[in-house]
């Protein structure tokens, strides 16, 4: 059954309200104040609408396969582009798109195999999207892949300096700042850890102390000068001076 939904932002001083028709629930609404576009995704994590500020329906990108869902998460978006990626259990059907975001315009796609980082990227200087992953072989891995925003141009480098063959990264649980990459993993004991995004080198492990059990849910958040990291089990926040 159709309904409405309301949103309602001030930008400028000036107040915006406008309704949506539909059959499906909306939630996570961002905006994006850059160009003043308004991303709704639907509940089902089938489709993205984008909308201007005043409630025109600009474009809407829809998933036609089936078990195949959109990664709220790791959709990105600047002035000019979003990245929508979608996942499911099947790595096959993993991809990456990006397109313009005021018109639903292509402009490059990543998908099946060729992914090493699953659905979460983070974007970075020189217009770069990062995501940093475990490739397991006869041992753990731990590779930077590395995507063009302009134009979808990728390489994948192999990160120095960290050789424990039990360590599981997810990518998800990292954070850009500046040239530097944090990044946070639970075995074989909680640590944050840093990589300069210039050399693509190992900066620094921190161990933290707590429990040998303890789980790390969240991204680091980092600062001037601090990084605070939150230990999700243990309900404790942990804060360190860069």
């Amino acid at each position: 059954m159709k309904k409405k939904e309301y949103f309602s932002f001030i930008e400028n001083g000036q107040e915006y309200l406008f309704s949506v028709d539909s059959d499906a629930f909306f939630y996570n609404l961002r905006y994006n104040k850059r160009n003043s576009i308004l991303l709704l995704p639907k509940s089902d994590n089938k489709s993205i609408l984008f909308y201007s500020m005043d409630g025109n329906l600009l474009w809407k990108y829809n998933v036609e396969r089936q078990a195949v869902s959109i990664d709220l998460n790791g959709t990105i978006e600047d002035e000019d582009f979003v990245i929508i990626c979608c996942y499911t259990n099947e790595l096959e059907k993993y991809s990456v798109e990006c397109f313009n975001i005021k018109t639903g315009e292509k402009i490059w796609g990543i998908y099946g195999n060729d992914i090493k980082c699953g659905s979460s990227y983070k974007l970075g200087p020189k217009g770069m999207l990062y995501g940093l992953s475990t490739i397991w072989n006869d041992k753990a891995e731990i590779v930077m892949e590395c995507i063009a925003l302009k134009n979808g141009e990728r390489m994948v480098i192999d990160i120095k300096g960290i050789e424990d063959s039990d360590i599981d990264i997810d990518s998800s649980r990292s954070t850009i700042y500046g040239n530097m990459l944090y990044f946070n993993y639970n075995r074989p004991v909680p640590t944050i850890a840093s990589i300069d995004l210039g050399t693509m080198c190992l900066v620094e492990e921190l161990k933290i102390k707590t429990s040998k059990y303890a789980r790390m849910g969240d991204s680091p958040i980092v600062t001037e000068d601090k990084v605070y990291q939150y230990i999700t089990s243990m309900r404790e926040l942990h804060v360190y001076s860069r």
